[in-house]
């Protein structure tokens, strides 16, 4: 009988845990929103790293990222 009830707790949780979500919180990005951000910041990255950064060996890298990411947050 212990293991019915083990069962159907188990059950009744897995249920709740997989309960579908469709609706955000406030003050989450929505996923395209969100995609296109990661994909800015990216581009942002791999431009300093393949072009700024390989031709610039002595400069200070901080400014420059501050820089650069600063265009894509605004």
């Amino acid at each position: 009988m212990r293991k019915v009830y083990l069962i159907v707790f188990g059950a009744v949780l897995v249920a709740a845990a997989c309960k579908s979500k469709q609706r955000l919180p406030e003050g989450i990005l929505p996923r395209q929103q969100m995609q296109e951000i990661i994909w800015d910041l990216t581009s942002a990255g791999e431009f300093l790293n393949g072009f700024v950064f390989s031709r610039n060996l002595n400069m200070d890298k901080l400014p420059m990222n501050e820089k650069w990411y600063e265009k894509v947050y605004s």
